[in-house]
């Protein structure tokens, strides 16, 4: 189950238990639908208890598609077993990687008074 909110051009989704190849579509499906409606998706992954190879797929897939309709997708909260696959997989520095949502939108604030 996932969950969304947003804010303006900035959209946060808060995907829940296991990101495997069953969530990480269901994920990858929803940022196809939001990309194209947002300058910002971020997802806020406290909420994952699990991923695997086929979830990490489904992620870079959601990147891949995010970048093509002018979207950053950007991580956060993520979770010690998450960060591991990431480091892993050498995909950490691919991403745009954050503490927190609100820390996203501090940046995003400061980007648009300057």
């Amino acid at each position: 189950m996932t969950t969304s909110r947003v804010m303006g051009q900035f959209t946060v989704l808060h995907p829940q238990g296991r990101f495997d190849n069953q969530g990480g579509e269901q994920i990858s499906r929803q940022i196809e639908d939001m990309a194209s409606q947002c300058s910002v998706l971020c997802l806020d992954l406290a909420g994952v208890d699990f991923m695997d190879s086929a979830g990490l797929g489904k992620l870079v897939s959601g990147l891949k598609t995010a970048r093509q309709q002018d979207c950053r997708l950007v991580l956060c909260h993520i979770p010690g077993q998450v960060k591991l696959i990431l480091d892993i997989a050498k995909l950490e520095a691919v991403f745009e990687v954050y503490s927190s949502y609100e820390e996203v939108l501090e940046e995003l604030t400061g980007l648009n008074a300057a």
